[in-house]
């Protein structure tokens, strides 16, 4: 049995609740323990960055996956952003596209990562795709305005867990 620890922030109880038990055997419980761990991730982050409840949405399960973000935080009286909360596990590919669709969309990111060289990789990543995106735009004659602001953000979730 593995025991995620998501604390609350300032007294606030986490989307999916404070604590997820997952048995890694016979386990009675309907997600996989990735699933549920990238859960406590995404929780986790919405506590960092202080978004209350009211303020963030889960992305759901229609569009394309491949490129959705896992949530979107409503900044009150500002912008919505993407946020993605990355385990460390997805492959090269798959962080690419999940970044190129927020820049080209101009949706700023908050990227989590419980690994300090997958968040510098992202950073690096992000630089690239919003000079690539830049000179699209500029050679297709479109409004090129800033680089899409991506804020990356090491997220712990878990104490002890294998998960």
């Amino acid at each position: 049995m593995s025991v995620i620890n998501v604390e609350a922030v300032r007294g606030r109880p986490s989307t999916y609740g404070q604590y997820l038990v997952v048995h890694m055997h016979h386990s009675p419980v309907s997600s996989h323990h990735t699933t549920l761990a990238h859960y406590a991730g995404t929780a986790a982050m919405r506590l960092l960055i202080g978004a209350e409840p009211e303020h963030w949405r889960h992305a759901g399960t229609g569009g394309d996956q491949a490129t959705k973000p896992d949530s979107y935080w409503h900044q009150p009286g500002g912008r919505e952003w993407d946020v993605e909360f990355d385990r460390g596990t997805y492959k090269p590919g798959k962080v690419k596209d999940k970044l190129r669709a927020s820049i080209v969309l101009s949706r700023p990111v908050v990227w989590g990562a419980p690994i300090d060289w997958r968040l510098l990789a992202v950073g690096r990543q992000a630089a690239r795709l919003n000079a690539e995106v830049a000179a699209e735009r500029q050679r297709h004659g479109l409004y090129v305005g800033g680089p899409v602001e991506v804020r990356l953000l090491m997220t712990y979730w878990h104490v002890g867990s294998e998960a």
